[in-house]
């Protein structure tokens, strides 16, 4: 079974964000949009499940956005 669990889901989108501040805190812009890049795939795997954390990463995907 390829199904990943609510647990394991979390954890990637806790490693996402990370990953997204890491990238920011570089202030290379590869890496950001990388990272943004990322962070939307995540979204979509997970958008339609209750992960929590799922709410911070749209939001945060949506103030990288907008810069």
């Amino acid at each position: 079974d390829l199904t990943m669990t609510i647990s394991e889901m979390t954890e990637v989108v806790k490693n996402t964000l990370d990953e997204y501040r890491k990238a920011k805190a570089t202030n290379n812009k590869t890496d950001i949009e990388r990272a943004v890049n990322e962070m939307e795939n995540v979204y979509i795997m997970v958008c339609c499940y209750p992960v929590p954390g799922s709410d911070m990463l749209r939001k945060t995907i949506l103030e990288a956005r907008t810069i």
